[in-house]
């Protein structure tokens, strides 16, 4: 295996046995310089990999024309009853739990 840079190299080895990888493999998994990345690429998606205990449940509303408020610039009755046609979801866990949100 070739030996890549000393921090490269230790970072790689610091990884669990399963996560270990070559860059000599081809299999997909490959190494580039942020600067090339930012020449290359505008958007970067994460996923988070939860635990198989988790559970989900998906909610779908959207913000639109008709039903979002924004927030009130002031507490009259106008825009207060404007700011309450945002979405509103009402969550009440049945015990104590960890809570992850994504909008």
């Amino acid at each position: 295996m070739k030996k890549y840079t000393p921090l490269l190299q230790k970072y790689i080895d610091s990884l669990p046995p399963d996560d270990q990888f070559d860059l000599e493999a081809d299999d997909g998994i490959f190494m580039m310089h942020y600067s090339d990345w930012k020449e290359n690429f505008s958007t970067l998606f994460l996923n988070l990999d939860f635990p198989d205990a988790w559970t989900g449940v998906r909610f779908s509303s959207s913000w639109n024309h008709q039903n979002s408020g924004g927030l009130p610039t002031a507490y009259t009755a106008e825009l207060l009853s404007r700011y309450a046609t945002n979405p509103q979801f009402v969550i009440k866990p049945s015990n104590d739990c960890q809570i992850m949100f994504s909008l």
